[in-house]
């Protein structure tokens, strides 16, 4: 059953109308967004390449799954695939040297 939303994210509970104006402010101020909440997902952002995002929004259409439902569990797939050995990153070890003067 899903929760109904009561706007709000929480954040600003017990504080005065001027303390959290000067909250915003300082925010602002700094470039510091203001964190926010989908029910008990947090929004994070990361750079991906177009070519990712449309591949990512077709596989998601074509099995019927929400976007963000189909990231999350492809997220979990690899993060339980790597725990358990089955799947390793494709990464290169790169050596750096330093010149002596």
């Amino acid at each position: 059953m899903a929760k109904k939303r009561t706007g709000g994210t929480g954040l600003g509970r017990g504080m005065t109308d001027a303390s959290r104006d000067t909250l915003e402010q300082a925010r602002k101020a700094t470039g510091q967004k203001t964190p926010t909440k989908a029910g008990k997902y947090h929004r994070k952002s990361y750079l991906l390449t177009l070519d990712l995002i449309e591949a990512v929004k077709e596989t998601a259409q074509q099995h019927g799954v929400g976007i963000n439902e189909f990231v999350r569990w492809a997220l979990l797939y690899v993060l339980n695939g790597l725990e358990a050995g089955s799947i390793e990153l494709p990464v290169e070890e790169e050596v750096k040297r330093r010149i002596k003067f």
